[in-house]
């Protein structure tokens, strides 16, 4: 096994997908993780567009700048935000707006809230009633 070969499979072993990363304290909420590809998104596949005799054709084909994999040899944290944390009242309903990207959420929903952080723009937050 070559060197190369050996460092991507350290940091598969290491450091998980965008999609398997864990939120924590110890890690500020914000893990490494391994970078997903640029060009398709971390799904290893590209849509191509393929003009027939029966029109226009959509099929999808491994991409290949990352050959399938979906992720770039880097590792990188999950939120590029690193301002500090801020207050924002949390509403009657369990909702809060975020004092950074302005968008509303609840906080019991883990697609949208870390615990610390909001899912959608990195922002730290400090909930509070008010």
């Amino acid at each position: 096994m070559g060197t190369e070969q050996l460092r991507q499979r350290l940091l598969r072993d290491h450091y998980p997908r965008r999609a398997a990363a864990k939120f924590t304290y110890e890690n500020d909420h914000n893990p490494l993780i391994r970078e997903d590809c640029p060009r398709c998104r971390g799904t290893g596949t590209i849509s191509q567009d393929d003009e027939t005799d029966e029109g226009w054709v959509a099929e999808k084909t491994t991409c290949p700048k990352c050959e399938g994999e979906g992720i770039t040899g880097g590792v990188v944290p999950y939120f590029i935000n690193d301002a500090p944390l801020r207050e924002a009242c949390t509403y009657a309903d369990g909702w809060i707006k975020c004092p950074s990207c302005g968008k509303r959420f609840s906080l019991s929903d883990p697609a949208c809230w870390t615990g610390l952080r909001h899912i959608t723009c990195g922002q730290k937050i400090q909930p509070h009633s008010g």
